[in-house]
């Protein structure tokens, strides 16, 4: 019996232990519980840094985080453990690249839940856990996962339920250092969610990946100025990705040009190349687990599943970072601009923002850059090239200043094409004209092919 207070972890450390054996060899049972009362973290700072367990060193812990509540290890045999906790946790702070780019810092949540570890199995299972964030609104979560054996393939299971709740106190109770751009919004309303996924990493092709959020009933009662309906709908100005460039979108800039004066083979093949429900979404793929199948196939993160609008908000409004946290700001910005402004608007936005080749931004320029022409002159199989620069513009135009089609682009052209003509995008007229008029570059290279030049747009 090892009860009592243990100064050298700090106040508010309590722990009792009892360990039960047949010999000193074999441990026929264990059981330790520890109370914590406001628990300074910073005391274990070198355990999580130093700990095998994958993220534990992600949690920078300031002078004020501090844990609270009960952790229980029960252990029956040699094989099997039980973890049961119900933890609170203040002013946590959080610094992982995979979650954000910057620390996330003054985190308050609590979670309670309970976890059997099988040895023999290899597995963890938790089932009916609870995570709620300073709001105090529930999450619930249901996870198993089986390690890789002889006997056994790797396999996840994880389930999270949101029951209905309040939208605007569930987006309060994310730290703001999470949702930086985020500020300024207010909601009404409420909003529920779900979401199952099943992988087993023999058979991927069998991944299961179900998500259903209700947000009809929430709405944005106020938003920042610079994502307002009336801004959006009007001119505005935005600072390019990875830049100090500033560009004005709206009839100001010479470069911008409306959706009314581009080419219908325009807007069809990139509309069928980059996001081919455009007009049926609400900014949302449906291809999201066939995205999540081929990213567990190459073992990284190699296809993002974005929409059209998706891919608006990371060039216009956020930046191209690759983390948890700027997905989660791109897909409530998704929603909120599905909402405010129409489908024309946003693809018009879309093809006078994007990059298409370094330093080339905008449908006008880049026209003119590789086939010198204006956006309404362009044929077919112009306008479906151009959909072939995305989403790798800096890597791919070196087609143009090579003067040369690789073998991928030509099949893509192929498909593109064949894809226009069998939803009936275009008439069999265009589409046998399309496969006889396959691009030839016009522009000025001399610029715009140089590594070294900053500049590629007049």
């Amino acid at each position: 019996d090892v009860r009592g207070n243990y100064p050298d972890l700090g106040d508010g450390f309590v722990a009792h232990a009892s360990i039960q054996a047949s010999s000193p060899e074999a441990i026929d049972s264990a059981e330790i519980e520890l109370t914590l009362e406001q628990f300074a973290l910073k005391r274990i700072t070198p355990i999580l840094d130093n700990s095998i367990v994958p993220g534990l060193s992600a949690f920078k812990q300031n002078s004020h985080s501090r844990i609270s509540g009960q952790i229980a290890f029960h252990q029956q045999n040699a094989e099997d453990l039980q973890i049961t906790a119900q933890i609170e946790g203040t002013d946590i702070n959080v610094d992982h690249p995979t979650l954000s780019s910057r620390p996330i810092s003054d985190l308050n949540m609590a979670a309670s839940f309970v976890a059997n570890i099988d040895r023999s199995e290899q597995t963890i299972a938790v089932k009916d856990a609870e995570l709620s964030l300073a709001a105090g609104i529930p999450i619930q979560l249901d996870f198993q996962y089986q390690k890789a054996s002889q006997a056994r393939p790797r396999a996840l299971k994880l389930a999270v339920h949101l029951a209905k709740s309040d939208c605007l106190v569930l987006f309060e109770s994310l730290p703001k250092s999470l949702i930086p751009d985020l500020n300024g919004f207010e909601l009404n309303g409420q909003v529920s969610a779900d979401m199952e996924l099943r992988i087993d990493w023999n058979n991927l092709d069998a991944t299961v990946f179900t998500h259903n959020i209700d947000a009809s009933d929430c709405v944005v009662s106020q938003a920042p100025p610079r994502l307002r309906a009336v801004t959006l709908n009007h001119p505005f100005k935005y600072q390019v990705n990875d830049s100090t460039r500033t560009l004005l979108l709206g009839p100001a800039n010479p470069d911008y040009v409306p959706l009314g004066k581009t080419s219908r083979a325009l807007q069809r093949s990139l509309v069928y190349s980059e996001d081919p429900n455009f007009y049926y979404h609400q900014g949302f793929s449906h291809l999201l687990r066939d995205v999540l199948v081929r990213n567990l196939k190459e073992g990284r993160f190699a296809w993002g599943g974005s929409t059209i609008t998706n891919q608006l908000i990371k060039n216009v409004f956020l930046n191209r970072g690759k983390t948890l946290a700027r997905k989660l700001q791109e897909y409530f910005l998704t929603w909120h601009i599905e909402r405010a402004i129409s489908k024309d608007r946003i693809l018009e936005l879309y093809i006078n923002a994007i990059e298409y080749g370094p330093n080339l931004y905008g449908l006008k320029p880049a026209a003119r850059q590789y086939f010198d022409k204006l956006p309404s002159q362009l044929t077919t199989m112009e306008a479906a090239f151009l959909s072939t620069l995305l989403p790798a513009p800096k890597i791919r135009y070196r087609q143009y200043c090579d003067n040369q089609l690789e073998e991928w682009t030509e099949d893509k052209l192929e498909r593109i094409v064949d894809g226009l003509w069998s939803y009936k995008r275009i008439s069999e007229e265009e589409y046998l004209i399309s496969l006889e008029q396959w691009p030839h570059f016009r522009g000025d290279k001399t610029t715009f092919c140089n590594p070294d030049s900053a500049i590629a747009t007049r």
